[in-house]
């Protein structure tokens, strides 16, 4: 099972919107990948992978 953190529209800045944290089952990842392209701000393999991510894409765009 893999975890996202992704954006409630596409191509919006980090920050400024709407954030889930998803997880997904592998049979379904690759329809999950085909909704959610361009909305993916993070993914790993546990919550903690994807708020460490997310954490660093935040502290690399100060």
């Amino acid at each position: 099972m893999k975890v996202y953190i992704v954006t409630e529209n596409p191509c919006t800045l980090v920050g400024c919107e709407d954030l889930k944290i998803m997880t997904v089952q592998p049979d379904l990842e690759a329809a999950f990948l085909k909704e959610y392209e361009g909305r993916i701000i993070a993914s790993g393999n546990s919550v903690q992978d994807v708020l460490i991510q997310y954490n660093q894409l935040i502290n690399d765009r100060s």
